[in-house]
């Protein structure tokens, strides 16, 4: 993932970056930008708390 985030034209993360953010797979800048964003953007908050959950109950169905 690019060293500086890649919103969408609309100003939310895209898929990628949730993705990365969820599985960890981001540096540290990026991950302090996102959790910024996250905290301001109640749709990509939305968006990122069921990716969470879809991965969750992927992995682990009796957890949910």
């Amino acid at each position: 993932m690019a060293e500086r985030l890649n919103h969408t034209e609309r100003g939310h993360l895209s898929n990628e970056e949730i993705a990365a953010f969820i599985d960890h797979q981001v540096s540290s800048e990026e991950l302090d930008a996102i959790i910024m964003h996250v905290a301001d953007c109640p749709s990509c908050r939305e968006l990122v708390a069921r990716t969470t959950m879809s991965q969750i109950f992927v992995e682990d169905p009796a957890s949910i």
